[in-house]
């Protein structure tokens, strides 16, 4: 039922008169697809300049991510951090779980969140080594 109705809908979609230059050229349709993987709220790479792009980053935002897919590192991948981290968080699910919840944790009772954003260390609450960069 679901494959014919979608079917006739294709089928009227091609009668549509289309007027000569309504459509937009080839050239003014590019997609920066590096700008389309970006999550909201983040810079367009392509106005990035030489310094660091100062990035608001919401706290709601992130403890949504931290509840919902915590375990696999959403919430770390969005407040910003490195790779080898992404990678464990991954492999250990983040922290068999109980990372994720010390992470939802700080996240709701942290007042700012800046010192979680682009920290490295796995352990995201360790502000001794994270601040002597």
């Amino acid at each position: 039922m679901i494959k014919k109705i979608l079917c006739a809908f294709c089928i009227l979609i091609s009668f549509l008169p289309v007027a000569q230059g309504s459509l937009p050229a080839a050239s003014s349709c590019e997609i920066n697809l590096s700008d389309a993987l970006l999550l909201p709220g983040m810079p367009s790479l392509a106005n990035l300049s030489d310094s660091a792009a100062v990035v608001k980053r919401d706290k709601a935002t992130a403890i949504f991510m931290a509840v919902t897919v915590g375990i696999l590192g959403v919430h770390r991948f969005y407040l910003g951090t490195s790779v080898p981290t992404m990678v464990a968080y991954v492999i250990t699910l983040g922290g068999f779980g109980i990372v994720t919840v010390i992470d939802v944790i700080q996240l709701i009772i942290a007042k700012d969140i800046s010192p979680f954003i682009d920290n490295p260390d796995f352990f995201m609450w360790n502000f001794e080594k994270s601040n002597k960069k």
